[in-house]
């Protein structure tokens, strides 16, 4: 007799044995479990009961929590930003937020509508005036000139039809008989004196 022919007997065999045991297990009867105790309701009716949430604690108590960053890996928070001169005076070299959205020039005054681009706040200023840093020496018809630590920039307001200054937005322009601001920013009024 081969080899397979040999191990095919010998699975047969086994699956029959296999399902034999199997036809008595399930044809015996399962045991007749003990009857309970006659305290188990009581019992059983004890172990169900809610138990009492624990109090919260106060969030002051999640300070050192929220404290430590989650996706760093020393998790210690960010050091704070120095505010070294030398951090003011790079600030300073930068372009500051500022928009002109108007000029009126009299020959009694000169006044200049400065919008925070950022806060979108509306400031009105002449020259000597300071804003964030930056000092107004003139204000000329659609134009003013700042200085900073030795630095000076005109801005210069954009007109209708005109293409705006590269890196601004646009924007309202109010010339001549506008009596309006737009953009929902409010305006400030520094003191302009005579």
């Amino acid at each position: 007799m081969p080899v397979a022919d040999r191990l095919t007997a010998v699975l047969l065999v086994v699956c029959l044995a296999l399902g034999t045991l199997a036809y008595r297990e399930w044809q015996t009867p399962a045991p007749e479990l003990a009857a309970p105790e006659p305290d188990a309701p009581a019992l059983a009716e004890q172990a169900w009961e809610p138990l009492a949430t624990p109090p919260t604690p106060p969030l002051a108590s999640y300070e050192e929590i929220a404290a430590r960053p989650l996706f760093r890996e020393d998790r210690r928070p960010e050091p704070p930003p120095e505010r070294s001169p030398r951090n003011v005076t790079q600030a300073l070299a930068q372009q500051p937020p500022l928009k002109l959205e108007g000029t009126a020039v009299t020959p009694e005054r000169r006044v200049a509508l400065l919008r925070d681009t950022r806060t979108n706040e509306v400031t009105r200023v002449a020259a000597g005036h300071q804003l964030q840093g930056w000092q107004v020496d003139q204000v000329g018809q659609g134009w003013v000139e700042l200085s900073a630590q030795g630095r000076s920039m005109r801005l210069v307001m954009e007109r209708p039809g005109s293409k705006p200054q590269a890196g601004a937005a646009p924007g309202p322009v109010i010339g001549p008989g506008s009596r309006t601001i737009r953009g929902g920013g409010r305006v400030r009024n520094l003191p302009l004196g005579n």
